[in-house]
């Protein structure tokens, strides 16, 4: 063969790959292959019909349609209001690469039975106590909890409230104490402190913008999605809220009413707010005076509301700052917080009071269990370890593997979102109590254990929890066919006038309001966020990684000028290096932000450098960012 040869063979070959189809039906079957391995969900054939549901991913409870194939889902609607993005795939975390489908003994396969044998022998102990860590309080099993916990002598722990915390802490300045919740349409302007008030933290169909008949005025240190959509965005310097809250009292003490000025405690509360002008509160806010006298003006002038309830993922911000805020909400005349009823319960349902977990004691835990049924719950393990013993038992019922994979001796997997009947917490932006149902329209896999079963057996209670939810929504008075069917009991709002009896509550003082006001700003200021139902589904990360909608989780932002001082680069690997750990960010450069801040998206992995300071504000001291 010559080289005229080589050359002809050569070049029909490169013409024959262009035009024959083989390459490219190899491409197209590798691709459907790839999408039709064994572990990959099948859509099932069948009859298509579409059935009425109730997202419990959280506490707004969203009416939905699932679209069913041969009975399973495969596909959510908004079927009355607005949907947030991950209703539209809650679905898809029965198939999620991380859901835990069989009990782990540190890591090695195990049996369910083998936990509770463990726990049982722990409760035979001598010394210790038992307790059970509720992540998602207020559903039927948080009762269940409670219920079972007074016969085995055991404590219900609950974390920090971050949602509803500025109602709460209304709530205790009260004469006559009832819930509260925080009706944004009844207000003509809310002033939100570093709160998603418009981005997870209210029921999608409620804040929408064709719905919302309300101001906004977002302040915060950097341009969240609530801020980017807020009627005003005041660009706070970060951890400078409360200065900010005590400047605005300030103002408003000069034309105060007197009935307001009776209130127990006024005294303090007058002490830290005159010790705080505009012209001071400037210098820690970078907020024009001027504009501080506006806002107190305007919030004067209409039906307003205060909240500083903080970040589901980044945190609550701090009792200091919750206290001022409902000390505002006072001397506003307590506009947009209604009472909201209880939901009824089974009389035979006697339990032990909610301990928040700041409040149990050091080292008495003997056993834990930790309940987490749903995505996007975080809680510091700082916060937890110091409340457990040398040789505590840790079992966690959890819908994932890698959350506690590191501190639960046991991991035991719980039924998702649509393979049992499960209710959603009641909503705290709406003065209705509301009991919601989502229905069963997945088969549970073998192996899963509700977490109320667990505890139940302990106690020695059969009772399953699929009967005792029967049982409470008897006591509601609920038709269950019609919870089943995706609908909502409803009761109507509380007629009950509000009267608040103190402007600050016990142990509050004016020195610790002017300290958390004064607080010296870090060196590097992390500013923690995030979005709790991004582990939803795997599809939701499309939101980051092609829309750029969302931050991705581990990516940390800063100013161009703080990269330079940090000596980082932009699309170098680095580490953000704390005293409680290290955590690998992706960095990119944000003139939007001041200075000496960096603004961290992440999930729970931030649970685990962060620490709780004496304020109950989650924070992380003496950050640094390295190249890594």
């Amino acid at each position: 063969m010559i080289r005229r040869d080589l050359l002809k063979f050569g070049g029909g070959a490169a013409a024959g790959l262009a035009f024959t189809p083989i390459p490219w039906r190899l491409l197209g079957d590798t691709a459907m292959w790839s999408q039709n391995w064994s572990w990959m969900p099948r859509v099932p054939r069948g009859e298509v019909a579409d059935k009425d549901a109730r997202c419990t991913l959280c506490p707004a409870a969203c009416a939905v349609k699932a679209r069913c194939a041969g009975g399973v889902p495969i596909g959510l609607w908004p079927r009355e209001s607005a949907l947030c993005p991950a209703g539209f795939v809650a679905h898809h975390i029965a198939w999620h690469p991380i859901r835990l489908r069989t009990c782990l003994h540190r890591g090695q396969p195990a049996k369910n039975e083998d936990a509770l044998r463990a726990a049982s022998a722990r409760l035979s102990g001598a010394s210790g106590s038992v307790a059970v860590l509720d992540l998602v309080p207020g559903r039927t099993a948080s009762l269940l909890h409670r219920h079972h916990l007074a016969k085995l002598g055991g404590t219900y722990l609950v974390p920090p409230v971050v949602e509803g915390a500025t109602a709460a802490a209304t709530q205790s300045l009260l004469a006559q104490p009832v819930a509260l919740a925080a009706v944004l349409s009844d207000v003509k302007t809310v002033l939100s402190f570093s709160t998603p008030l418009l981005d997870g933290w209210a029921a999608p169909g409620r804040v929408a913008r064709p719905n919302r008949q309300f101001r906004v005025i977002q302040a915060e240190a950097r341009r969240s999605r609530t801020a980017g959509i807020a009627d005003e965005w005041l660009a706070i310097r970060p951890g400078s809220e409360t200065t900010l809250a005590l400047a605005i009292a300030h103002c408003l003490l000069k034309q105060l009413s007197a009935p307001a000025a009776s209130l127990d405690r006024f005294a303090e509360w007058t002490r830290a707010a005159e010790a705080m002008s505009p012209a001071l509160a400037a210098q820690s806010t970078g907020i024009d005076p001027t504009r501080i006298e506006k806002l107190a003006a305007e919030l004067r002038r209409e039906p307003s509301l205060v909240l500083a309830d903080g970040d589901p993922v980044g945190g609550p911000l701090g009792n200091e700052l919750q206290s001022a805020a409902a000390a505002l909400n006072v001397m506003l005349g307590l506009h947009g917080l209604k009472a909201r009823p209880a939901i009824p319960v089974p009389k035979d349902w006697a339990g032990v009071d909610e301990t928040p977990i700041s409040n149990a004691a050091d080292g008495s835990i003997s056993l834990l269990i930790i309940d987490e049924p749903t995505p996007g719950q975080a809680l510091p393990w700082s916060l937890i370890a110091p409340k457990l013993a040398h040789d505590a038992l840790v079992v966690a019922l959890t819908w994932n593997q890698p959350h506690f994979a590191a501190q639960a001796d046991y991991l035991v997997p719980v039924p998702v979102f649509l393979e049992a009947q499960q209710d959603a917490p009641a909503p705290h932006d709406t003065p209705q109590a509301a009991f919601s149902l989502s229905p069963a329209l997945l088969p549970a896999p073998d192996g899963v254990m509700h977490a109320s079963d667990f505890v139940a057996r302990l106690a020695g209670d059969e009772v399953a929890f699929a009967d005792r939810l029967a049982e409470r929504i008897k006591a509601i008075g609920a038709d269950p066919k019609e919870l089943e069917a995706g609908g909502q009991w409803i009761a109507p709002a509380a007629a009950s006038t509000l009267a608040a009896r103190r402007i600050l509550p016990p142990g509050m003082t004016a020195d610790r309001l002017l300290a958390a006001a004064q607080r010296p700003a870090e060196p590097l200021h992390v500013v923690a966020h995030g979005w709790r139902a991004s582990a939803t589904s795997p599809l939701l990360g499309k939101l980051w990684q092609e829309s750029a909608l969302r931050d991705a989780p581990r990516s940390a932002s800063a100013h161009p000028a703080t990269m330079r001082n940090l000596k980082v680069v932009v699309g170098r690997p680095a580490v953000l290096d704390t005293p409680s750990g290290r955590l690998p960010v992706n960095l990119s450069a944000d003139e939007n932000l001041q200075e000496g801040v960096l603004a961290l998206s992440s999930g729970p992995a931030f649970t685990q450098i962060c620490q709780s300071d004496s304020s109950g504000a989650w924070r992380v001291p003496g950050a640094k960012v390295v190249p890594a």
